[in-house]
């Protein structure tokens, strides 16, 4: 049994607690002290790692029922709802089917009551706890107590209860197929709605609905349902971004978890025919770019066929006179995204058309839009030259683009200072399957300027960039010759760091135009080019002592000091042993530098801090070796002052005043002398000066 003055003292926590007098909530701690001192005292961490929870069951086997009557209590409250999911999450950790069942339905009235039919909004830390009781809901629960307080919550406050409805889809772990309906129908005018936010949370919550459905009947109705709400069904939607918010919510209706190569190959045409008339009837390009994109997401689900109606769209599509270049570099990323495993032969079709955008291109390359959908065109063209033997004799066109050394439109500086986001993503695309996949026609000479660009996307400003570059960089340093890509890459890296200082970043002004790379950046650039999956001892070795100097640079220490040990580790090797067989390169390294860098200097201090016993005597004798120099006992703190002074200020300016104070002498002086002439005794003062 519980200790009954801890209950009777909980008790009257439960009944000052939602007071805003602050003096009576510090009485009730003071009470409860005590009892939080004892060697069975409960503790307020319910978590499941916590060394103390079993004790605390085990000397007070009633202290979990205490707990759960206490938040029963204060269940109007949604904060309650914080310290209610954790003593259900403590009790699914230890399985106690008993306790769940019994306060699962408790629980789950008071959610409905607080939560689903609150009046306010409730904040979205408190919805992300009541995840630990949504996963306990059954069908039955969400068919009887759940659905019908949504329906009427949704009627009476829907600008209020969204949010919650919306996060609540993401923390059910029930099958939603036969309620999709229901929940599409609520969502529906939502996705239209005037608010901003509102419509982002709808397109967020279909991606999750769309993932608790595993019924092509079901997945395939709601698709319906929002593409009649695109047309009308709901009132005409004149407004762009009301008719991009219900694109993107039927985008992320692919993201469902039917299975099965038939009903999704069935499920995605059905879908994609829908797409058709929308783009028939589109003439605003920014709509005309989500709905391609949108349908890019649908169109990779294909696994067996490419519809017909979808090819044919797809040459009709391209050619007509309203599509822009941005909009036929959408048709083109749309048909990357068809075009993949058993669907791959299909693309050839299509070959005419990305040759055409390939010579428009290369005619005119200072033409950055046309050069974007060429490079698409060249990226798509790199995967299907794979396709078949016969695929390369359409590939001539392509292949002369790609290897122009002088024009190199897809890789010169210009067009990469004005890449957007999406072609550096494209770049780094084409480089990784020109590499991987024709490693034959991509010569050292050939592939270097591709990796430089591929080096420039990976230290851009964007995440999502970087992200992408890093995962093609993955994928090229796991294919066969990973570890001559990766070190290719690493001296195109190189040239970008040497470039960059350390700056005082904190202190930059905002609109300073200063142009420098985040440190992080260039940690997070060498580590993603060193990370070779699998690397054969030798070759992690070569790439390991590669990049010794790099990952010392300032600016990299700056984010990471242990980047080179982390690398190594990476490499699955053992520093000390590293150093221990490169020592005679190490040391011959640093005798050789006729600068000491300050990469150098971080590089020996790391050397002397992992092996000290290794390289440490080496150091020091070749300390010995210079301070025997003769020479170096004239050398004057003046003298070194003058060596570290900036190269052509003078160190000495009292100098320049003597000389200045000096009086003119040459005012006086006698035309001429019998020793020497007036010039003379000019020069003679010059030279005094």
């Amino acid at each position: 049994m519980a200790d009954p003055k801890m209950s009777e003292t909980l008790k009257q926590f439960q009944s000052k607690v939602t007071t805003t007098s602050v003096n009576e909530r510090v009485l009730i701690f003071t009470n409860l002290h005590p009892f939080l001192q004892k060697p069975g005292k409960i503790t307020i961490c319910l978590n499941e790692d916590h060394p103390e929870v079993e004790l605390h069951r085990q000397k007070i086997p009633g202290s979990v029922d205490i707990y759960a009557e206490l938040c029963s209590g204060l269940s109007e409250n949604p904060l309650s709802f914080c310290l209610l999911c954790c003593i259900l999450k403590y009790l699914a950790s230890k399985k106690d089917q008993d306790r769940l069942s019994k306060y699962k339905k408790t629980f789950l009235e008071a959610y409905v009551k607080s939560i689903i039919g609150s009046r306010a909004k409730i904040p979205v830390h408190v919805l992300k706890c009541c995840n630990e009781l949504l996963k306990l809901v059954t069908r039955d629960d969400f068919r009887e107590q759940v659905l019908p307080a949504l329906e009427r919550a949704m009627l009476r406050n829907p600008e209020i209860v969204l949010q919650s409805f919306c996060i609540m889809i993401e923390g059910l772990k029930i099958e939603l197929s036969p309620f999709v309906m229901n929940v599409g129908k609520l969502l529906g005018p939502q996705c239209h709605s005037k608010d901003d936010s509102a419509r982002d949370q709808v397109a967020t919550a279909c991606c999750h609905l769309a993932a608790l459905c595993s019924e092509q009947e079901a997945v395939e109705k709601l698709t319906k349902h929002f593409f009649a709400i695109l047309n009308g069904s709901e009132g005409k939607l004149t407004v762009v971004t009301q008719r991009i918010s219900v694109l993107t919510a039927i985008g992320h209706l692919s993201k469902h978890t039917v299975s099965g190569a038939a009903p999704v190959q069935k499920l995605s045409s059905a879908v994609v025919e829908m797409f058709i008339p929308v783009l028939q009837q589109e003439v605003h390009e920014g709509t005309l770019l989500q709905a391609l994109a949108q349908m890019s997401l649908w169109c990779a689900k294909f696994t067996t066929e490419v519809p017909d109606k979808l090819m044919q769209w797809f040459k009709t599509g391209f050619a007509l006179k309203s599509s822009t270049t941005a909009v036929r570099a959408a048709y083109i990323q749309c048909m990357d995204a068809t075009f993949s495993g058993d669907c791959l032969i299909k693309g050839l079709d299509v070959c005419p058309l990305l040759n055409s955008s390939i010579e428009k291109a290369s005619a005119q390359s200072t033409n950055h839009s046309l050069v974007f959908e060429a490079l698409v065109a060249a990226s798509l063209l790199a995967k299907l030259s794979m396709a078949d033997i016969q695929a390369e004799s359409k590939m001539a066109i392509f292949w002369a683009a790609v290897l122009d050394r002088q024009k190199q439109i897809f890789i010169n500086d210009k067009f990469l200072a004005q890449a957007s986001d999406e072609a550096l993503k494209r770049i780094a695309t084409l480089t990784r399957r020109l590499v991987t996949d024709h490693p034959q026609k991509m010569n050292e000479t050939d592939s270097r300027g591709y990796y430089k660009a591929m080096v420039y996307a990976l230290t851009h400003g964007n995440h999502e960039t970087r992200k992408h570059v890093q995962s093609e960089i993955k994928k090229m340093t796991a294919a066969l010759g990973g570890c001559q890509i990766s070190l290719a890459l690493i001296q195109q890296f190189r040239q970008i760091l040497q470039a960059e200082k350390l700056l005082d970043y904190e202190n930059i002004e905002d609109g300073a135009d200063v142009k420098f790379i985040n440190p992080s950046v260039l940690s997070n650039a060498l580590l993603a080019l060193t990370s070779i999956p699998h690397p054969e001892p030798k070759e992690a070795e070569l790439v390991a002592m590669e990049v010794l100097v790099d990952a010392h640079h300032p600016c990299i220490m700056a984010h990471c000091g242990d980047l080179w040990v982390n690398i190594v580790a990476g490499l699955r090797l053992d520093a000390q042993d590293l150093i221990s067989k490169n020592l005679d390169k190490i040391t011959s390294d640093i005798n050789k530098a006729l600068v000491v860098s300050p990469g150098l200097q971080n590089t020996v201090c790391t050397m002397v801090r992992i092996a000290p016993k290794v390289l440490l005597p080496n150091i020091l004798d070749q300390v010995y070796e210079l301070l025997k120099v003769d020479g170096l006992s004239n050398v004057s703190q003046t003298d070194v002052n003058i060596m570290n002074w900036p190269e052509g200020d003078l160190y000495d300016k009292s100098v320049l005043e003597s000389a200045g104070g000096s009086s003119d002498t040459s005012a006086n002086m006698k035309r001429e002398s019998k020793l020497y002439s007036y010039a003379e005794q000019l020069e003679f003062l010059e030279l005094r000066k």
